[in-house]
């Protein structure tokens, strides 16, 4: 969408990440390893120390925190 009104509303605002939109230098595949590497190592701690119906239900969180690290917290732009 460069070039239109909402390609450039979204670049403005910062708010259209990971669309393609140019001179964001940003990279969703990045993130995407990063929150799979995150949520990797996150539930292998939880199965290594929780039982393992704390483990399961555990999931939910460590899937939240692997997306506020990789695409959230803005540590990796």
């Amino acid at each position: 969408m460069p070039g239109t009104v909402l390609g450039e509303l979204g670049d403005s605002l910062g708010t259209r990440r990971g669309l393609g939109f140019p001179g964001r230098g940003y990279n969703s595949q990045m993130e995407r390893k990063i929150f799979w590497a995150v949520f990797v190592v996150l539930g292998l701690i939880a199965d290594f120390v929780l039982p393992i119906w704390w483990a399961l239900f555990s999931t939910i969180p460590i899937v939240f925190v692997s997306w506020w690290v990789a695409y959230r917290s803005g540590w990796f732009e």
